[in-house]
């Protein structure tokens, strides 16, 4: 199997040995003035097909393409059309093969390289000092190209047999020595890994005895840490309840005083409130006497001008009236939104200690119902 194996990767490179060299033209030497193409050789990439045109001289081409069977074509202008090439067969499923034309009249004569296609593709073309390249994308579908090619052209030579051959045999005499060279060095690896383990060996007991050394230290360090961890978190703990204290009785101080200012504005307001009431009842009794005044019938001109200066005045009243009747209605607006952050002060969430006792909630009372 390993023989078979070995023969197979021979005839591989003479494969690709062959497809190298490709097709060499043959026939003869052509005028100075006239183009050549020497040479058809491809190569085969993962992803595409390049085919390498050879000429003798900077060609003048064009490219365009030909349908049922899709097919590309390279023509060259000005070229002999004496020579001959052989076929170029890949058959990888994307391309065929490539074959050599001519064509000739009285005014032009022209070579044209034929690349048969399984299928329509796309292509690119670039050409340099004596070579056109015409690369086929796509990933080849079907076996070994070179190979085949190579199982081919093997067949009809028996010059490339005997080249196999020697290159077997070759090969076997490479491998008998590459084979001793390996018994010696596996010998010479095998006292080395041994020295290396021994040396390992020791090297590990060392690096135990160090970790132990290590570890044994680490742990000293650790709970002299731990007590130091301990210490320091006492005193954050009774620093933390001070200032929590000391935050606290700020607090606390700081809301019995907004407590009494709204109490003492909602009491102002109140006043304020029944102050306005009465002089709405005023402005009420003040209109119903206007109302008497004014059915009384008077005759006497002293009379009539005493009454309309009491009737301008109740006038005067029932205005203010008014007047406080809005701002009795402002008032009462705002105090009731007095009242409702007089009640939320009553009952202030801060730890306040009273009488060195944490409360959660203080309480703190009004002097009046409001």
């Amino acid at each position: 199997m390993s023989r078979a194996s070995s023969l197979t990767k021979r005839l591989a490179l003479l494969c690709v040995a062959f497809c190298a060299c490709g097709s060499i033209a043959w026939d003869d030497t052509p005028s100075p003035s006239e183009n050549r193409v020497i040479s058809l050789n491809y190569t085969q990439a993962s992803d595409k097909t390049i085919l390498e045109i050879g000429v003798a001289q900077d060609p003048t081409f064009s490219v365009y393409t030909l349908n049922n069977p899709s097919r590309v074509v390279v023509e060259i202008l000005d070229c002999d059309t004496h020579q001959k090439l052989s076929p170029l067969f890949v058959r990888n499923g994307i391309v065929d093969s490539a074959a050599l034309s001519v064509s000739k009249s009285d005014h032009y004569q022209a070579c044209r390289v034929i690349l048969s296609l399984d299928h329509d593709a796309d292509y690119t073309v670039d050409s340099s000092s004596g070579r056109i390249t015409l690369a086929v994308h796509g990933a080849p579908t079907q076996g070994d190209a070179a190979l085949d090619a190579y199982i081919a052209k093997a067949k009809s030579s028996d010059a490339a047999l005997a080249e196999a051959q020697g290159m077997i045999a070759r090969e076997q005499a490479a491998r008998q020595e590459a084979e001793a060279r390996t018994a010696a060095a596996k010998v010479q690896a095998e006292a080395a890994l041994a020295d290396a383990k021994n040396a390992r060996a020791q090297a590990e007991a060392a690096n135990a005895r160090a970790a132990l050394a290590d570890a044994d230290a680490a742990d000293a360090r650790s709970r002299e840490a731990s007590a130091l961890a301990s210490a320091q978190a006492a005193q954050v703990r009774a620093e933390s309840a001070n200032a929590r204290a000391n935050a606290s009785d700020r607090a606390y101080a700081s809301l019995s005083a907004q407590h009494a200012e709204l109490r003492d504005r909602v009491l102002a307001q109140e006043t304020e409130m029944n102050r306005l009431k009465a002089e709405i009842t005023k402005a009420d009794a003040a209109r119903r006497q206007i109302q008497k005044l004014e059915k009384t019938v008077l005759t006497d001109s002293e009379a009539i001008a005493k009454r309309d200066a009491q009737i301008a005045d109740l006038e005067r009243q029932v205005t203010n009236g008014l007047t406080a009747q809005k701002q009795l209605d402002a008032l009462k607006a705002e105090n009731e939104q007095l009242r409702a952050q007089v009640a939320s002060a009553r009952e202030v969430p801060i730890d306040h200690h009273v009488g060195g006792t944490p409360q959660e909630t203080v309480q703190i009372a009004t002097t009046a119902p409001l």
